[in-house]
């Protein structure tokens, strides 16, 4: 053969191997970053499945291989809330937040009533006041965050503020019976 052919057909093969291990390389990252994703699938189902404690080990291995790091702290923030740690909850979500998760108004009543159970009235009142802004008008969590509002500060003794906010709660949600009661009790303080 000739000298020429037998080095062209000597560099088509070697860019053949090359283009072969390229797309291999790739097809292996791939698969590597389908599998991390499965963690993130897996914390979530095992959450679904009320097994917490396997939820936060695959919320953590997808915290490990850097895998949408925000949601996987969302999730350990679940399951330790579920399990009533809630201190280590609250850790988990504001992780969550710095990482990149949704600020929605659940993130924020997670972060409330894990502040609440500690008794950081404060935090718990601009949690839920910043949950209610991040929240549909209207929606079912946003009431609950509002009536939340009310309650701490009947807990902090400011009766006028809690009065005030009540009669704005009830006028924007009067079917609410339990509202109806607790402004009864607060129109004799």
């Amino acid at each position: 053969m000739n000298h020429k052919i037998i080095k062209y057909l000597y560099r088509g093969r070697i860019l053949c191997c090359l283009l072969a291990m390229c797309l291999l390389l790739s097809g292996c990252e791939l698969i590597g970053l389908s599998g991390k994703e499965d963690k993130i699938a897996a914390g979530l189902s095992c959450l679904e499945e009320k097994k917490y404690d396997e939820a936060i080990a695959a919320f953590q291995e997808a915290v490990e291989a850097e895998t949408d790091i925000g949601e996987a702290y969302r999730g350990i923030g679940i399951a330790l809330w579920e399990q009533e740690q809630y201190s280590e909850a609250k850790e988990a979500f504001k992780k969550a937040l710095i990482n990149g998760s949704m600020k929605t108004g659940t993130i924020y009543n997670f972060l409330g009533i894990c502040s609440l159970k500690e008794e950081d009235l404060d935090s718990a009142l601009t949690y839920f006041e910043t949950g209610i802004r991040c929240e549909k008008e209207g929606s079912v969590l946003q009431q609950e965050m509002e009536f939340n509002v009310i309650a701490i500060y009947e807990k902090k003794l400011e009766w006028e503020t809690a009065k005030a906010k009540m009669e704005a709660y009830i006028t924007k949600y009067p079917d609410d019976e339990k509202a109806a009661k607790e402004a009864e009790f607060l129109r004799t303080r």
